[in-house]
């Protein structure tokens, strides 16, 4: 179904973002595509190597960027390929989660060494839950194999360039692409009248609602969507700050597991 282009332009005008046309969109995702395959691919390797910290956010990076793009390639072309890549995608990504949340704990711990007696104990407690994390990750990350995935997004490039080839398929895959952003950009807007100071979960939904859109825009800029340095300079530097406010939360939520484990020790030393 074809966009309105009014809605569309309004969505455009509230996001800072501007669609310039749809020459020489075929070679601008196909370049996307193989570029950050390959990024995937060499930073993979690299944490398959040796897991540290630096490794599993780049690697995390660029499976959501590899994701994101898969995702919105999705929305104009019929082979369900990308559909398949990016769940087994995903459940690489669900997979290294935990290990980064130990990470950052670890790094805010460090924030908190000689202002009270305990971050010592917990720093211990931390790097514990991560030895333990990083040897349950490892195996996924040995096991994963890239013939699959290799296989289909070659399939996806291929359905992309049959869309491109039929009659208006330019016109209709550039306003399947611009649909997909729209409706990111739409479900950041809901997001964001959910928001209240009460619920944390209400943060981490917009924090994810406008992840994706910032990585939708990311994944078509400069090619297909304008968006300037100073839009996406604002874009990283709130998406920083919802991420501040997460780590945050998830540092209420350790040491609140922290303390309750504390006081079932207490009551089982009471009861001896």
């Amino acid at each position: 179904m074809s966009e309105d282009p009014e809605k569309v332009g309004d969505v455009h005008r509230q996001s800072g973002v501007r669609p310039p046309g749809i020459a020489g969109m075929g070679e601008f995702l196909e370049a996307s595509l193989d570029r950050r395959w390959r990024r995937f691919r060499r930073v993979l390797r690299a944490t398959q190597a040796g897991v540290s910290e630096s490794a599993i956010h780049e690697l995390r990076v660029s499976l959501r960027r590899l994701i994101s793009l898969l995702e919105i390639l999705g929305g104009a072309i019929s082979d369900d390929a990308t559909g398949k890549a990016r769940r087994v995608l995903k459940k690489l990504l669900r997979t290294l989660s935990p290990v980064r949340d130990v990470h950052v704990l670890s790094g805010r711990m460090e924030d908190f060494r000689g202002r009270f007696a305990a971050a010592k104990r917990l720093a211990k407690t931390l790097k514990k839950e991560e030895e333990v994390l990083v040897r349950t990750a490892q195996k996924p990350l040995c096991a994963a194999g890239v013939g699959r995935l290799k296989r289909l997004v070659g399939r996806s490039r291929k359905a992309l360039r049959r869309e491109l080839l039929r009659p208006g398929g330019p016109r209709r895959t550039h306003a399947a692409l611009m649909g997909q952003v729209r409706e990111a950009f739409l479900k950041v807007d809901l997001r964001r009248r959910e928001l209240t100071r009460e619920s944390m979960d209400s943060f981490h939904a917009l924090r994810i609602a406008f992840k994706k859109f910032r990585y939708a825009v990311e994944a078509l800029q400069p090619g297909i969507l304008d968006a300037n340095d100073s839009v996406m300079r604002r874009m990283r530097q709130f998406q920083r700050r919802l991420g501040e406010i997460q780590d945050l939360a998830l540092m209420a939520e350790f040491m609140e597991r922290v303390a309750h484990e504390d006081d079932r020790m207490e009551i089982g030393r009471a009861h001896v």
